[in-house]
């Protein structure tokens, strides 16, 4: 007996899709804050050690570099999530009466955007070790 698949709906695509990208930023954040944290924690055993300077540069260099690569990475995650989202608002079928592919409509546009964690978070881990790179320079001998 051969079984027929069942065609996947629309709606069940779309969540599928927009759970993978939900899934990829968290994995992204994960990292993110992870690779941070243990640069933090090696930045506070190296300040004020003399022989650390250098030390602390790699570890401003490599915060600023993983910050901006996972902001670029969320960033890509955001708009594809977007995208997703604005798609099935244009393709809905017009007698769907089902729940929609996310529990709350994304703030999508203008300055609300901005206003995610995964948008958020790697700017202010990127200025965070910029400025640690800048304290370096000036304060320490």
């Amino acid at each position: 007996m051969v079984m027929m698949e069942e065609k996947m709906e629309d709606h069940e695509i779309v969540r599928s899709m927009i759970r993978f990208e939900n899934e990829l930023i968290n994995q992204r954040l994960t990292w993110m804050a992870t690779l941070n944290g243990l640069l933090f924690t090696g930045l506070g055993f190296a300040w004020g050690k003399d022989d650390a300077r250098g030390l602390i540069f790699v570890f401003a260099f490599l915060g600023i570099a993983v910050s901006f690569l996972s902001g670029v990475g969320l960033f890509a995650a955001n708009r594809a999530f977007r995208k997703l989202y604005d798609w099935w608002q244009d393709n809905k079928p017009s007698g769907y009466k089902g729940p929609d592919v996310i529990g709350m409509r994304p703030m999508c546009e203008g300055f609300g955007s901005w206003l995610t964690p995964w948008t958020l978070l790697p700017i202010c881990f990127l200025f965070g070790w910029i400025a640690i790179l800048i304290i370096n320079v000036k304060v320490l001998p």
